[in-house]
């Protein structure tokens, strides 16, 4: 069995294997001799991606790399070459995987688990099965000093490695452990915590989600600022003898009198659209409600935060609290996707009629990609009708 097949089958395990209980957070290093020593990269000069500090939180794919693997016979290490077999990458890996979707290869790299982008620049992370740990929501974890933290697809740090263990990320949060102790069964290291507490995807502790957070059984991406669970709400929508809407609670009381032209059901996380004088928004269980962006209806929450449009009718961000994350100063904003958005500034616009805010198409001088904190990332984007999760 060839290196690659053999470490794709290996990586299928990881992707197969669930993460252990609060409890116990568990982990199998690459090799016994590794210890607990995996590291931040070492630089190899010219090659590696840097791992600095303060990085975008998330990004999205790398730009999507046609490179396949090969193995040197002489060497039997892995490289890459394009469509053309030309050499892009060379051989200098004992395992190299293909490149998937995010626009990474998994490749080992000496005793070093990590990936890298079709230029061949690698960045280390913490392994898990005989492979590199996967990503989940743009993050993957890394370890320094016995310490594991984040980061991104391009190598950045995101979160700094302090925490005693960690799990992936799952809809925006993850689970790290404290006061942990690790022991080996012969082939496994072992960690357990007594403690586990919640991070968003900046690093900050919030509270305990009413979901399980199981990176590997997560059908729901949040990759954005988590402002912790917002009360589930039984409230039912009423229309009153002037067809205006309000809401009544289990009870039947009425707690919201009936001001709205239309109003929708309360979704799982406590929020329900509804439109007043022409205006859509977002209501609370409390009854508060915060202005958002006209899309064919109130605009709908991507990874945690939904567009407003500001006093200029610039577009910005909320989350779900209503608190404005990025401010409106955009003439263009899409949905986020993977972690960025494409967003533009002095941009002519196409509306979907003369008396619509619906933005159909837009063209821009100025064209970005902004992560979920409004920090430009780096990245190809260019005019079209419709922002598809890529470059």
């Amino acid at each position: 069995m060839s290196r690659t097949l053999g470490f794709a089958l290996l990586v299928c395990v990881l992707v197969a294997t669930l993460l252990p209980t609060a409890a116990v957070l568990a982990e199998q290093e690459a090799t016994p001799s590794l210890g607990s020593r995996v590291l931040i990269p070492k630089p190899e000069p010219k090659r590696d991606v840097p791992l600095t500090a303060g990085g975008a939180p998330i990004l999205a794919s790398l730009p999507a790399c046609d490179a396949v693997p090969f193995e040197d016979p002489a060497t039997e290490l892995t490289g890459y070459r394009d469509a053309r077999g030309k050499l892009v990458v060379p051989p200098r890996f004992a395992v190299g995987m293909e490149f998937g979707s995010l626009g990474v290869a998994g490749v080992v790299l000496g005793d070093r688990f990590g990936y890298i982008d079709c230029k061949g620049r690698f960045f280390e992370t913490l392994s898990v099965d005989n492979g590199p740990d996967a990503f989940h929501e743009g993050l993957v974890r890394i370890r320094d000093k016995g310490r594991v933290g984040y980061a991104n697809l391009a190598g950045q740090v995101v979160i700094s490695p302090r925490f005693e263990d960690a799990d992936g990320f799952c809809r925006g949060v993850a689970r790290v452990g404290e006061q942990c102790r690790t022991r080996s069964d012969g082939e496994h290291r072992i960690t357990e915590c007594r403690g586990t507490r919640y991070i968003d995807t900046r690093g900050r502790f919030v509270p305990e989600p009413s979901e399980p957070s199981d990176p590997d059984n997560c059908d729901v991406v949040e990759s954005t600022e988590v402002v912790g669970a917002l009360p589930t709400c039984d409230w039912e929508s009423f229309e009153d003898d002037e067809a205006l809407m309000g809401y009544r609670n289990a009870k039947g009381k009425v707690v919201v009198k009936p001001r709205f032209t239309s109003a929708g059901d309360f979704d799982e996380e406590g929020l329900a659209p509804v439109f007043e004088n022409y205006s859509a928004s977002y209501i609370d269980c409390s009854g508060k409600t915060f202005p958002v962006m006209w899309n064919d209806g109130a605009d709908a929450f991507s990874e945690g935060l939904v567009r407003y449009e500001g006093n200029t009718y610039d577009i910005g961000y909320r989350n779900r609290r209503g608190a404005i994350v990025i401010p409106a100063k955009y003439t263009y904003a899409s949905p986020f996707c993977n972690g960025v958005a494409r967003v533009g500034k002095s941009c002519t616009v196409e509306r979907s009629s003369e008396d619509s805010r619906e933005i159909t198409h837009a063209e821009c001088s100025d064209w970005q990609l902004i992560d979920t904190q409004g920090k430009r990332v780096k990245g190809k984007v260019g005019a079209g009708e419709e922002w598809e999760c890529g470059w």
